[in-house]
């Protein structure tokens, strides 16, 4: 069984758990190693000098074209087979540089994260062993599609769920109640979620890809890297 290794950039701790949890779901011929390239995990406290969330993404990505391109990094800079950009959707509600009218389906807040991101790499499009992942609303919107079918609740009442609004506030609230709070804040602990979420959301892998796109999206894209390898 051969060993992969895969560079992650995405906005937080926990987001790094859900997508190597699920990469370990969907790949089971390969065993994997796990490179966090951002948020930066160091021996102290926080998330490195480029710091975490979005913002931190979006650093990230300003620092590959003074590496000679994304081609070159993956080529001579990294021993990666893949890299993976994670972001949240929620993003065009806080970036002023991307257009939000309160009525953009979820194809067109990915399209325009994706188009905002390559600008920032520099790239007109990703090379080879490299994609992105557009979380929308959040990565906490599959662990939401997720909960409602492990609770049998009506996803008819809640749907689009990529289009509810910060879904981790959600999840602190009844009937959903799934994730900790902290200071009346959803509290994302990479343990709890490895323990609490990653679980149930690949239990449920099958219902949340037919309610969310990005989750199937991402599920093709793994497995169209894996059949071009």
């Amino acid at each position: 069984m051969s060993r992969l290794h895969i560079g992650i950039v995405s906005e937080g701790n926990t987001d790094q758990a859900v997508l190597e949890g699920l990469l370990l779901h969907i790949v089971k011929e390969h065993q994997f190693i796990f490179n966090s390239l951002q948020p930066e995990q160091g021996e102290t406290e926080g998330f490195g000098i480029r710091g975490g969330g979005w913002k931190g993404v979006a650093r990230w990505c300003e620092t590959i074209p003074q590496k000679g391109g994304l081609t070159t990094y993956l080529s001579t800079g990294s021993s990666l087979d893949l890299l993976i950009i994670q972001i949240d959707g929620d993003v065009v509600r806080e970036a002023d540089s991307l257009e939000y009218n309160g009525e953009n389906t979820v194809i067109e807040i990915s399209l325009a994260l994706e188009k905002w991101l390559k600008s920032l790499l520099n790239e007109d499009a990703l090379p080879d062993g490299s994609l992105f992942v557009i979380t929308v609303d959040s990565l906490e919107s599959w662990a939401l599609a997720a909960f409602i079918a492990e609770k049998g609740l009506d996803v008819t009442a809640i749907e689009p769920i990529e289009l509810v609004n910060n879904p981790a506030s959600v999840l602190i609230r009844n009937p959903y109640k799934l994730l900790k709070t902290k200071d009346g804040a959803p509290f994302k602990n990479r343990r709890y979620y490895e323990k609490n979420v990653v679980p149930l959301i690949i239990k449920h892998w099958e219902f949340v890809k037919q309610h969310c796109i990005q989750a199937a999206k991402f599920d093709q894209a793994i497995t169209g890297w894996l059949a071009a390898m």
